[in-house]
């Protein structure tokens, strides 16, 4: 039996990387993020919005690291700006799939289930 190849997993330390651009710093923050460090990973998404205050990407993934973290509040709040920058996006499936994952974020927080009756069936429950 021929041995298959397998492709080399380089695990990048976040601590050691170099960043510089907005994109290392998405980048970081996510490692961050999948490890869990979420303190960490909230600076990084923060600084890219420093510059890139519109980019709805990163308040998604700064809503995602603050709930994770617990700042129910605070993620509220940066899912509430994805909310408000969806109808900029081009790609109206993409924007449509993007509201109905923050709408799910968001009622998640505040009550504990995503109950998307009425984001994505129109229904009133």
């Amino acid at each position: 039996m021929p041995k298959t190849k397998v492709a080399e997993v380089v695990v990048l330390d976040p601590a050691t990387m170099q960043v510089e651009t907005s994109e290392d710093y998405t980048k970081r923050g996510w490692l961050y993020f999948s490890r869990k460090q979420f303190d960490l990973a909230t600076e990084d998404f923060r600084h890219v919005l420093t510059s890139e205050a519109n980019n709805i990407d990163t308040w998604y993934a700064l809503g995602l690291s603050l709930k994770s973290s617990g700042a129910h509040s605070k993620a509220v709040e940066a899912f509430e700006k994805v909310l408000g920058l969806v109808d900029q996006l081009e790609d109206k499936q993409r924007a449509n799939i993007l509201t109905r994952l923050t709408h799910g974020q968001i009622n998640q927080m505040k009550t504990g289930d995503w109950n998307l009756e009425k984001e994505v069936w129109k229904r009133v429950a």
